[in-house]
C-alpha cells in the first residue's frame, strides 16, 4: 500500500520535472529567434547569424522533424540573403524546404515563403539548379482546394498571388517569358492587384508586346497604382522595345 502511494506521488513529480527542460528549451529557442530577427533589422548581421545558428542548434534538439527547425533555417536564410551571402542562403532555404515538405501542407504560408525565397536566390546566383520546378510548385497551388470558401483560403490566395508577382519581378531580367506567365497567374488569382498589372506591363515592354503593355499600364492606373507615374507613361509614345533585358523600352514624348 505504501509503495502504491509513493508511486502516485513520484510519477506526477517526475512528469513535471521532465516537462521543465522542454519548456526551457522552447523559451531559449524563441529568445534566439527574436534576437536574430531584431539584429537583422538593425543590420547587425554577425549577431543575427550567431543567434539564428544557435536557434537552429536548439531546434535540432526537439523531435526529429519539428517545424521550429524549418522556421530557424528560414530566418537564418533571410539573414544570409540580406547580407548577399547567396550560397549560404540557398543552403539554408533548401534545408528548410526539406523539413517543411515532410511536415506541412503544400500551400502552407511558411512553405510558400521558403519556395519563393529559394527560387529568388537561385535566380540571383544564376544557379545551375533550375528555378522552374520551384515556380511550378507555387503556380500549382491554384488547385481547387486553394479556392475553398474561407478566410484562410482567401489569405492563401492573396499570398500566392503576391509571391508570384514578387518572384516574377526578380526573374524579369533573365527570363521575361516565364515572368509573364507567372504574372498572368498572379492576376488570375488577384484580378484587382494594380501592382501586378504594372509589373506585367514592364515585362511585356521587354518582350516587345507594346500594345499589351500599354493596356496593362492603363489598367494599373485605373486600379490606382502610382497614378501620376502611369499618367506619365501614358503621355509618352513607345518607339521600340528595349534592347536591354529587364528595362523599359525607349520612349518619346507626345508633346
Amino acid at each position: 500500500m505504501f509503495g502504491s502511494k509513493l508511486l502516485l506521488f513520484i510519477i506526477p513529480v517526475a512528469l513535471l520535472v521532465a516537462s521543465q527542460p522542454c519548456d526551457a528549451r522552447t523559451s531559449n529557442w524563441q529568445s534566439h529567434m527574436d534576437a536574430g530577427s531584431a539584429s537583422r533589422k538593425k543590420r547587425q548581421f554577425a549577431e543575427s547569424e550567431e543567434q539564428l545558428q544557435a536557434a537552429v542548434k536548439q531546434a535540432e534538439r526537439f523531435r526529429p522533424a519539428d517545424v521550429r527547425l524549418a522556421e530557424s533555417l528560414q530566418s537564418l536564410g533571410d539573414t544570409f540573403n540580406w547580407e548577399g551571402k547567396y550560397p549560404e542562403a540557398q543552403a539554408a532555404y533548401s534545408r528548410a524546404l526539406a523539413v517543411e515538405d515532410s511536415l506541412l501542407h503544400p500551400d502552407n504560408v511558411l512553405r510558400l515563403d521558403t519556395l519563393s525565397e529559394l527560387a529568388r536566390v537561385r535566380s540571383l546566383r544564376k544557379s545551375t539548379e533550375s528555378i522552374e520546378p520551384l515556380v511550378n510548385q507555387i503556380m500549382a497551388l491554384e488547385e481547387p482546394e486553394l479556392h475553398a470558401n474561407s478566410v484562410e483560403a482567401s489569405e492563401r490566395i492573396k499570398k500566392t498571388a503576391l509571391l508570384l508577382s514578387n518572384l516574377a519581378v526578380h526573374m524579369g531580367k533573365d527570363n521575361p517569358a516565364l515572368a509573364e506567365v507567372m504574372l498572368n497567374d498572379s492576376i488570375s488569382l488577384a484580378p484587382t492587384s494594380s501592382g501586378a498589372y504594372y509589373d506585367r506591363a514592364c515585362v511585356r515592354y521587354t518582350l516587345g508586346k507594346i500594345e499589351a503593355a500599354d493596356a496593362d499600364h492603363k489598367k494599373a492606373h485605373q486600379l490606382g497604382f502610382f497614378a501620376v507615374h502611369c499618367l506619365w507613361c501614358r503621355s509618352r509614345k513607345v518607339v521600340a522595345p528595349s534592347k536591354n533585358p529587364g528595362t523599359l523600352p525607349a520612349v518619346e514624348t507626345n508633346f
